[in-house]
């Protein structure tokens, strides 16, 4: 194996949708072209048998100063100062009335929600809302392997003169149509 930087992302949903599109760009899964068991963008968590083999199969080695100087570097940043520390009453109001469960059972006034309406209409979805709502969709050609994506389900059956749901189908049980393997 050879490692190195081909990529970075800023969020992890942009990491997701990178590595499903290198799987299927290289074709990862297929036994003679890659290693890859899964189509990739699921953050799979190891169960406790592999984290046991992983655990052992890194005793005795010893870190290199590339991995404690990536460490302390964390260590130092602003979050990690905040570890720990109390946090003043005037930190915890503000935490507590920005949280969404702040919301929870009660309502709030009619000139706020068209406020809130108003906003949402004239700025649009924001990008972290749109990275919740939105699923990238792949159309990998099985000939060429070539890869064409789509913002969303929405844009990709607007291209395709097909309906959303009909991408939803194909994405959810990783369908082939007409030389196109569809997913998210």
């Amino acid at each position: 194996f050879e490692f190195k930087i081909i990529d970075s992302a800023q969020t992890i949903e942009e990491l997701n949708g990178k590595e499903i599109r290198y799987i299927l760009e290289y074709d990862s899964t297929n036994k003679e072209l890659g290693y890859n068991i899964e189509t990739g963008g699921n953050n799979a968590i190891p169960n406790e048998d592999t984290l046991e083999k992983m655990s052992r199969s890194h005793l005795g080695i010893k870190q290199t100063d590339l991995w404690v100087n990536k460490r302390v570097a964390i260590a130092g940043s602003d979050d990690a100062k905040k570890y720990g520390k109390k946090k003043s009453d005037e930190e915890k109001n503000r935490l507590s009335v920005t949280s969404p469960k702040f919301w929870l059972g009660k309502t709030r006034s009619d000139e706020t929600k068209l406020k809130i309406s108003k906003t949402k209409k004239e700025n649009g979805l924001s990008d972290k809302q749109k990275t919740i709502l939105y699923k990238t969709v792949y159309k990998r050609n099985i000939l060429t392997n070539s890869v064409q994506s789509y913002e969303s389900t929405t844009i990709a059956a607007t291209f395709e003169n097909v309906n959303q749901s009909t991408i939803s189908r194909w994405c959810k049980n990783k369908k082939e149509v007409d030389g196109y393997h569809w997913s998210y």
